[in-house]
């Protein structure tokens, strides 16, 4: 029996054991392929052209096999997440010194190219991305392309419209930290702009507790989805908070909200306060009760 139990053990901790072991999943090779800028905003008439570059730095341990191409690109929500084109006819408008380069281990290339935008176009916004791609690679049985791009804005002057608006805010009522909003922005002109937007804390005395400024891209056609952060008060209170959104060629909104800030631990004291402070005026009414009724005995006794 007692065998039996022992045996019992060591194939449980055997199982254990095995379970235990550190498993080595095939992982994904390292990213070796960096790209520079990783966006540009460029202007062109019709009929002219401008040259460019970027760089290309391998910061892998191999020779990179490297092939340079342009896709355009559109946006798919209001997260702008992006779809692209490898077939676009705007996509000849891009052409490279080089098309096909190598890039030795720990070295940067630069890439030289010419953005041609033909008689006649039409004018608006044009978006494309300049894409590095290294031959594919296989590791471990997995096959991979290190594809890196630069994104270009490209403005065709002319009769184009920056036409914002404010689709929606949404500002909390109630925050115990950090106050976290949102907003969406839509674009029904022909031609992106950059929205710069803040929002500011402030009393209810408008004394300034904290702000939050930042930008985005508002591409054509699209509605955006804005996220920001705003440090929180110090203390617990009722304040107000001023939203200011700049909306292209549309004049700037403004919007305002009230929220009330419950950090835990000032609401906790503050409820301590307040039921102590209900409890001696309940203790005061009972022994004011309790005062009248033996005043009211001593009465009727005399």
């Amino acid at each position: 029996m007692r065998i039996r139990i022992v045996i019992a053990v060591l194939m449980i901790l055997g199982s254990i054991l095995l379970i235990s072991q550190p498993t080595h999943a095939q992982s994904t090779p390292e990213r070796r392929l960096r790209i520079s800028p990783l966006r540009s905003e460029l202007v062109i008439e019709p009929g002219q052209a401008i040259k460019g570059s970027f760089s290309l730095k391998n910061t892998g341990s191999t020779m990179l096999r490297v092939n340079l191409s342009a896709e355009e690109f559109t946006v798919t929500n209001d997260q702008y997440d992006y779809a692209f084109q490898p077939k676009s006819p705007i996509n000849k408008w891009v052409n490279f010194a080089e098309n096909n380069i190598t890039i030795d281990a720990d070295q940067t290339y630069t890439a030289d190219y010419l953005i041609s935008v033909p008689i006649g176009a039409e004018p608006g916004g044009k978006y494309f991305s300049l894409f590095a791609s290294a031959l594919p690679t296989v590791n471990n049985g997995i096959t991979s392309v290190d594809r890196v791009g630069s994104l270009v804005y490209l403005t065709v002057p002319g009769a184009i419209t920056k036409t914002g608006e404010l689709v929606s805010l949404n500002s909390p009522i109630i925050s115990t930290g950090a106050i976290r909003w949102s907003a969406s922005i839509r674009n029904s002109g022909s031609a992106h702009f950059r929205s710069q937007h803040d929002a500011t804390v402030t009393t209810l005395w408008n004394t300034d507790v904290s702000t939050s400024t930042s930008s985005k891209l508002i591409l054509p056609a699209s509605i955006r989805l804005l996220q920001g952060t705003i440090d929180s008060p110090k203390w617990l209170g009722i304040y107000k908070i001023y939203y200011n959104f700049e909306l292209g060629d549309n004049p700037s909104t403004q919007q305002s909200r009230y929220i009330v800030y419950l950090p835990l631990a000032q609401s906790f004291l503050a409820l301590g306060i307040m039921l102590l402070f209900i409890t001696l005026i309940i203790g005061a009414s009972r022994r004011r009760k309790k005062l009248v009724r033996l005043r009211n005995r001593s009465i009727d006794k005399a």
